[in-house]
């Protein structure tokens, strides 16, 4: 191979590089970061979550993301989406966003937008509302956990490690996942901070096979 060739494969290396990281979602950088929306009439559980999001995305990036409730007259360019919301299917379309598994959980970047997004399970018995599946939740602690680096050691403030992070970028994926064992509250949730197990995906266990 002479010198002609290794100078065109370097250059042909390089610019299949440059091509795949223009696929990646840039999450932040120095005076940038993505808008985060949820739907206007999402549940409580996932409303907490979607704030802890925001609170960590600030921690991590050092800047505050505005969150973004119900619909707006012009879509953004790019934004981090929690959750079923009616403007879905204009911003993923084809997309299916059903789901077969319990608590089932999804992560989803396209290079444009990135969704976050769960099986969710309200339950209305006369005037009592229950949540019984919060995949939603879940899945942004999955995130906030897998993409973010955050980690959860032990309760309280000294067990959390927060990496602080000048830009982050996504690649396109779709990741789902559903969790084998659906009870897993009933014995630690009284023993144990909420939070913690919140964000160990612990306390927003499924409750829809159970008796109430």
């Amino acid at each position: 191979m002479n010198i002609r060739q290794i100078l065109f494969l370097t250059l042909a290396w390089c610019i299949c590089s440059g091509s795949a990281s223009a696929a990646d979602l840039e999450l932040f950088a120095p005076g940038k970061i993505l808008p985060v929306i949820m739907a206007k009439d999402a549940s409580q559980n996932t409303t907490r979550a979607v704030r802890d999001l925001v609170l960590y995305l600030e921690k991590v990036s050092g800047q505050r993301p505005r969150l973004r409730t119900g619909e707006a007259p012009e879509l953004p360019d790019a934004a981090i989406w929690v959750g079923a919301h009616p403007a879905l299917p204009r911003v993923f379309p084809g997309i299916d966003l059903s789901f077969q598994y319990p608590e089932e959980t999804r992560i989803y970047c396209d290079g444009k937008n990135l969704l976050i997004i769960g099986k969710d399970v309200i339950r209305r018995n006369d005037k009592v509302v229950r949540q019984c599946e919060s995949g939603t939740a879940n899945a942004v602690y999955t995130f906030i956990q897998d993409d973010l680096g955050v980690r959860w050691l032990w309760p309280g403030d000294l067990g959390t490690d927060c990496p602080r992070l000048e830009r982050l970028s996504i690649a396109p994926m779709d990741k789902r996942y559903h969790p084998q064992i659906l009870t897993r509250d009933l014995i630690l949730q009284p023993k144990i901070s909420s939070d913690w197990l919140r964000c160990q995906r612990m306390l927003f266990a499924s409750r829809d096979h159970l008796d109430y």
